[in-house]
């Protein structure tokens, strides 16, 4: 059994992490879409043009190049806190011998870990230094395939929540529903990437994390007294 106090600060972590995500998603939006080919209107989306006058004056600093590149280097700490976040959520549902669980676990946490390479990639090393072929290859490998692999992770892992009871069952549906979201959000609202992946997983992470924190709940054990192990 792990500490209660470090699953609360794991919890605190993935709190963070959502609520930094929610603040920066129109922000790096607006950064990504001035700085792709042709930009310079806000998104065509009607929450765009309400939030317009308050984000515009964050993004014209300096060169497109300059707000997209600042911007995408803040999704790196988010990324960190939503792993956080998971190793908590691990520790709380006790998965070592539950291998089902504990695979969908290491699932999700391999399509963390691929999109902190793609941010890598994309904002800290960026076309200049890697190139047209191997940025789009970094981009494609670490932010698009990460995703999809962190959602299936994601996704198991919150049928294994559903099917078990080692959690609350709304929990459960947070993690399916929550990367579905994100991804949705890639054609409808956000029309960004990463933006609409780490919106969706913000929310997502945010009630997570409430969870974590609380004291409401035992380790390993949701409200219907069934243990995962």
């Amino acid at each position: 059994m792990k500490s209660p106090a470090l699953i609360r600060w794991c919890g605190l972590a993935a709190i963070l992490g959502g609520a930094s995500g929610i603040v920066l998603t129109p922000v790096l939006t607006f950064a990504g879409w001035l700085e792709a080919p042709g930009g310079g209107e806000p998104p065509p989306m009607s929450w765009a043009r309400i939030v317009e006058p308050v984000v515009m004056p964050l993004v014209s600093f300096g060169t497109a190049d300059d707000a997209y590149y600042l911007y995408g280097r803040m999704v790196f700490p988010i990324y960190l806190l939503f792993l956080i976040g998971l190793l908590g959520l691990r520790a709380r549902m006790a998965l070592r011998t539950h291998r089902p669980a504990e695979r969908a676990f290491r699932i999700a946490l391999i399509g963390i870990a691929m999109n902190l390479a793609g941010n890598v990639s994309d904002y800290w090393l960026g076309r200049e230094i890697l190139g047209q072929y191997l940025w789009g290859f970094g981009y494609m490998i670490g932010t698009l395939i990460g995703t999809l692999v962190y959602s299936t992770g994601a996704v198991l892992l919150g049928w294994i929540v559903l099917r078990t009871g080692s959690l609350p069952r709304w929990n459960g549906w947070v993690l399916i529903v929550a990367p579905i979201l994100g991804i949705s959000l890639a054609f409808w609202g956000v029309h960004y990437t990463p933006a609409n992946f780490i919106l969706g997983n913000s929310l997502g992470w945010l009630l997570l994390g409430y969870v974590l924190f609380s004291r409401n709940h035992p380790t390993g054990q949701g409200r219907t007294g069934r243990s995962i192990v």
